[in-house]
């Protein structure tokens, strides 16, 4: 490992530099000053709104004008492969090399692209469990522990490829103190030892449900803790139970891909974002984004305290597949900003986390998809207003994540097809060495963050059809009281 003593550096506020910078310098890239260009292109019209509306009043936004219009802002904050000699790349100091703490090498016939983390033997340490699929519905079940060894094996058949998220959870579903293993396969929810795997529970799904689409955990009936289920089709009905799966309710709707779970309203109960709603915990409709956006939602996630003044507010971030949008909205259901619609972009996964301290609130990290003939794959990177601060444009875009690699309390950008773990102005932090694959007929390698190591530090997990690698930051002593990104291991979804 080859390491050297740098200090956290915050950007300059009146310099934004492309998240670009250190991967291109090699091939001669000016980057564009980005700031100014913003406020030219898709914020000037609604400045005022952007820049101080009050939360709920959503009466003087403007929806940013349309394909056009956005495509020639995204344009503009793209990084010129022109000029070498004008470039001067933020390097101060060496990027931390780091190899893998540990490869595990996947059994032939047990390949797969979904991963899920937790403790199954109750020993205290993380896990990893392994899922393939038909159609998305679970055929086989591997569990290693952190250092490789397979704990048990369960089905076979299948495939390793992922289209949606595989419907298979860790989680103490029965509150007994010992992780159960949540998986659906055709036609039933099955609840399984989280030791050995053996069955526990088949309930049958829902008249018409081939397969469950998610497996979401939730306290939707006051608990002490989170112990009930939820289930959807692909887009349009999601199904609640206690769990003993008893139905609580039902609802029909624009689900999105992964409704998100969250007590917003401080009753000890979750609500759920899901698609463009917020339902309440007993199914009733709280609201619903009007107009509502076309398509369906990718992203549906609540944020806290995204403009740093507002800490007991939630936030609903949104990416819209179809409408081609990235939307926020506040607490009651209205548009704060969006960009789009129309858009000949494809906002993705987008996650928000403090990655600029020089900036109030919070920055939200998306990745964005162009239409053929249009921009490239673009990882791109927005302050709590809206406003683009950077892009970066590794070969693939997505399966992004956010992780505190230092722990100075500053989120980093994991790119996994970049092979390293980056900060907010592009500067490469960490590289991956022996990484996975960068296949062209897969979507691999995946990321996941984790304290596999129980020392309290997040760990980076590279997830590719045949090995799981995980990276660590040996230099980090200190133990924190709790990760920063992931506060939960369950609900995990690509989206």
């Amino acid at each position: 490992m080859k390491t050297g003593s740098r200090k956290k550096r915050n950007p300059a506020p009146s310099v934004k530099v492309s998240l670009a910078c250190v991967a291109m310098a090699a091939a001669g890239i000016v980057p564009s000053t980005i700031g100014n260009s913003l406020e030219r292109g898709v914020a000037a019209e609604n400045a005022a709104a952007r820049s101080g509306l009050p939360s709920g009043d959503a009466s003087e936004v403007k929806a940013t004008p349309g394909s056009e219009r956005t495509r020639q802002v995204y344009l503009n904050h793209l990084i010129r492969f022109e000029n070498a000699k004008g470039f001067s790349c933020p390097v101060e100091g060496p990027v931390e090399e780091v190899s893998p703490s540990k490869v595990i090498e996947v059994p032939e016939g047990r390949e797969a692209e979904w991963l899920a983390i937790g403790d199954l033997d109750n020993d205290g340490d993380l896990d990893l469990l392994t899922a393939r699929n038909r159609n998305q519905a679970v055929t086989a079940l591997t569990a290693y522990n952190r250092e490789g060894d397979v704990l048990w094996q369960w089905g076979h058949g299948g495939g390793a490829a992922i289209t949606y998220d595989v419907p298979a959870e860790i989680y103490d579903i029965d509150g007994d103190g010992e992780n159960e293993v949540l998986y659906s396969v055709t036609g039933y929810l099955v609840v399984a030892s989280g030791r050995d795997g053996a069955e526990e529970k088949r309930w049958p799904l829902p008249k018409g449900l081939d397969v469950a689409d998610c497996i979401i955990i939730a306290n939707l009936t006051g608990g002490r803790r989170p112990s009930d289920i939820l289930i959807k089709t692909r887009y349009d009905r999601v199904w609640a139970y206690d769990k003993h799966f008893h139905l609580l309710w039902e609802w029909g709707g624009n689900t999105g891909h992964h409704p998100c779970p969250e007590d917003v309203d401080g009753d000890g109960k979750d609500e759920l974002f899901c698609g463009y709603t917020l339902l309440d915990d007993d199914g009733r409709e709280m609201w619903r984004l009007m107009p509502e956006p076309a398509g369906h939602a990718d992203t549906a996630r609540v944020c806290w305290d995204l403009d740093g003044k507002s800490p007991n507010q939630p936030w609903y971030l949104t990416t819209c597949c179809g409408g081609m949008d990235l939307i926020l909205t506040d607490h009651l259901g209205k548009r704060v900003w969006q960009m789009g619609p129309g858009a000949v972009l494809h906002f993705q996964s987008a996650r928000a986390g403090d990655v600029r301290t020089d900036i109030p609130g919070k920055e939200i990290v998306v990745d964005i998809a162009g239409e053929p003939g249009e921009p490239p794959d673009r990882l791109t990177l927005l302050d709590a207003k809206g406003n683009i601060l950077g892009s970066y444009p590794p070969d693939y875009a997505r399966f992004h994540d956010l992780i505190d690699w230092d722990g100075d309390g500053v989120m980093e950008i994991i790119i996994p097809r970049a092979d390293g773990i980056f900060d907010a102005v592009g500067e490469q932090l960490v590289c991956f060495l022996d990484p996975p694959p960068h296949p062209t007929d897969r979507e691999t390698p995946f990321c996941y963050v984790a304290d596999m190591f129980n020392d309290g530090n997040d760990d980076v997990i590279l997830l590719d059809d045949s090995s799981i690698r995980i990276y660590s930051n040996g230099k980090l002593l200190a133990r924190r009281a709790k990760p920063l990104v992931m506060k939960r291991y369950y609900n995990f979804t690509f989206y």
